[in-house]
């Protein structure tokens, strides 16, 4: 349980960080889990990211194949008429 002077407002949890439950984080008083949620948040924000780049790369890939594949039918129906 918290005692003693209260050093700052948290602006992870917004609650009061008190003198003996606080780290410095970013030069602000915060509560150490807080840190370790915020880095958590960051880590999986980051992932994210990367997961919507790789998946953003892949669609234009797919994007550029459906055209190349548009085009060879259009080829071969157009091959097709003329024999018919």
């Amino acid at each position: 349980m918290a005692s003693g002077c209260i050093l700052d407002t948290c602006w992870v949890c917004d609650d009061l960080v008190w003198e003996d439950d606080w780290i410095l984080y970013n030069e602000q008083f915060i509560h150490p889990a807080c840190a370790e949620n915020k880095t958590q948040l960051m880590k999986d924000k980051a992932s994210r990211l990367h997961y919507e780049d790789e998946m953003t790369e892949d669609l234009q890939m797919l994007k550029r194949m459906l055209g190349s594949c548009q085009k060879e039918i259009e080829r071969l129906e157009n091959l097709i008429k003329r024999r018919a």
